[in-house]
C-alpha cells in the first residue's frame, strides 16, 4: 500500500511541473499567437489540469487511493489534452454558420473534442469516489498525518 501512495504522489508531482510548464508556455508562447477562444480553451485545460493535480495528492486519503488517482489521471488526459489541442488548434471563421455547420466544421477540425465529456466524467468521479469512499476514515488521524508528511515534528 505504501508503495502504491508513493506512486501516486510522485505522478502527482510529475503532473503539477508538467501543469506549471504548459501555464507558462501558454503565457509566453501560446497567448500572443491565438485568438481570444483559442487561450481561453488553453487556460481552462491548464487550470483544470492544476486543480486535478491537487486531486491526486488527496486521493492518497481515499479508502481505494487507485481508483480515485485513476479517475484522476484519466480525466487529465482526457479532458486537458483535448482542450489543451483545443487551445492550439485555430478552428476556420465560423462567423453565421448554421448550428449543424458549426458543429460539423468543430468536430472535424478537433478530433479529440469528444473525450473532453468523458473527460469530464471522470473528473466527478474521482471526486465522488474520494468523498464517498472515504467515509470510513479519519482525515485527521495521526496515521493519515503520518501517511501525507511522513513524520510529525513536536514544536
Amino acid at each position: 500500500m505504501q508503495a502504491r501512495v508513493k506512486l501516486i504522489h510522485r505522478i502527482a508531482a510529475v503532473s503539477g511541473c508538467s501543469a506549471v510548464a504548459l501555464g507558462a508556455i501558454g503565457a509566453h508562447k501560446v497567448k500572443p499567437v491565438t485568438q481570444t477562444h483559442q487561450y481561453e480553451s488553453y487556460t481552462t485545460a491548464n487550470r483544470y489540469h492544476f486543480y486535478h493535480t491537487m486531486g491526486l495528492f488527496t486521493a492518497q486519503f481515499s479508502s481505494y487511493p487507485l481508483l480515485t488517482a485513476g479517475f484522476f489521471g484519466i480525466g487529465m488526459l482526457m479532458f486537458c489534452s483535448a482542450a489543451y489541442m483545443e487551445g492550439l488548434t485555430e478552428l476556420p471563421d465560423l462567423e453565421g454558420a448554421s448550428w449543424a455547420e458549426y458543429m460539423k466544421r468543430t468536430k472535424d477540425e478537433h478530433k479529440f473534442v469528444f473525450l473532453m465529456p468523458v473527460g469530464g466524467t471522470c473528473f466527478m468521479l474521482g471526486w465522488l469516489s474520494h468523498i464517498l469512499m472515504n467515509s470510513n476514515k479519519d482525515f485527521f488521524s495521526k496515521k493519515s498525518i503520518l501517511l501525507f508528511y511522513g513524520s510529525i515534528e513536536s514544536p
